[in-house]
């Protein structure tokens, strides 16, 4: 993705905030910082986010040297539920390391980032927890196409598939 495309996509980007609170913006704050591995999820959700999370985690240690410098991340799907108080208590259920960032924000402005990002369904419409999909995107500043991945996989495939977007 070339510098000029990344100001495009940054351009009037939504302010979110992250489960300490603090004001982030996905482009500036996160991605200016290197790739960004960026899933869509909610935390009263007992369907696929669950398990997508502990793949993550699990393939997370897998990445090696390839994961160095890679940053995750999830923006919730039902911001009005999910404050910064219950993302840190989502973050302690899923024993999250304290470099995940976990997002959250007004509808308008979580709705903004995943439309800019592609994340959490194939359609333009606004999303719906009951259909959301099991998928990360790879977001790297670096690269021209970025890539979803799916949760649902095995970790190992999931790390291979991350290794692979890095190389």
């Amino acid at each position: 993705m070339s510098l000029d495309d990344l100001r495009q996509r940054a351009a009037g980007e939504p302010v979110l905030l992250d489960q300490h609170g603090r004001k982030r913006r996905f482009f500036a704050d996160l991605l200016a910082r290197g790739p960004v591995l960026i899933n869509a999820s909610y935390s009263a959700c007992t369907d696929s986010c669950p398990p997508a999370m502990h793949h993550l985690m699990q393939a997370r240690p897998l990445l090696g040297a390839q994961g160095k410098g890679l940053q995750f991340a999830s923006i919730t799907l039902t911001p009005l539920e999910d404050s910064p108080q219950v993302l840190r208590g989502w973050a302690e259920r899923y024993s999250l390391p304290p470099d995940w960032t976990l997002l959250t924000g007004t509808p308008a402005a979580v709705e903004d980032l995943r439309k800019r990002l592609g994340l959490g369904g194939w359609s333009a419409e606004p999303l719906e927890t009951g259909n959301h999909i099991a998928v990360a995107r790879l977001c790297d500043p670096r690269r021209t196409r970025w890539t979803h991945v799916n949760l649902l996989l095995p970790p190992r495939s999931i790390a291979r598939m991350i290794r692979y977007e890095l190389a």
